[in-house]
């Protein structure tokens, strides 16, 4: 697993999101994995506070408010991390309004 901290930015939103990729390291741990459903390099993307913390791993689930807060802005994050993984690096600033954002 590769956990990684980004500061969010858009037109009306500052706000903070963990991504964790789900990989496992060992034959048992992508057993376990497998058997809920979860393919190679699966991301989980949630927010930093205010508690409740929500996390998802379908990026759609933020748009039309599956399992969390319907939220454009973590749509639109998790979208971009899950697309950009290995450009990204933790602590990163990713404003959603820049498309060369990442840095």
């Amino acid at each position: 697993m590769e956990i990684k901290i980004f500061d969010l930015r858009d037109s009306g939103t500052e706000s903070g999101a963990f991504a964790i990729r789900l990989e496992g390291d060992t034959e048992l741990e992508r057993d376990v994995l497998a058997r809920r459903g979860f393919g190679e390099k699966q991301i989980l993307v949630g927010t930093i506070g205010p508690a409740p913390i929500e996390a998802t791993y379908d990026a759609h689930h933020w748009r039309n408010g599956e399992h969390v807060r319907q939220s454009e802005t973590m749509f639109r994050a998790h979208k971009l991390i899950e697309e950009r993984w290995d450009e990204l690096s933790s602590g990163d600033l990713v404003d959603l309004d820049d498309p060369r954002s990442g840095r």
